[in-house]
C-alpha cells in the first residue's frame, strides 16, 4: 500500500475521474480556493483528507 501520495497522484486522480477543484470543494464542503491552496505543489504535504481520497481511489482501481 502506498502511503506517500504526491500532488501528481492527486492530479492523476482528478483527471481520471474528471473532477475539478470546484467538484472537490462541493463534495468536501470547502471553498474552491481552499482546495487549490491545500493541493498546490509548493505545499509541504497533502492534507489527510486528500490522502484518504487517494487511498480509496487506488483501492477501487
Amino acid at each position: 500500500m502506498k502511503s506517500n501520495y504526491t500532488h501528481e497522484d492527486f492530479k492523476e486522480m482528478k483527471k481520471d475521474l474528471k473532477l475539478t477543484n470546484r467538484d472537490i470543494a462541493d463534495i468536501t464542503g470547502l471553498t474552491e480556493a481552499s482546495v487549490k491552496n491545500q493541493t498546490k505543489p509548493s505545499a509541504n504535504e497533502l492534507p489527510p483528507w486528500i490522502k484518504t481520497m487517494l487511498y480509496i481511489y487506488n483501492k477501487l482501481k
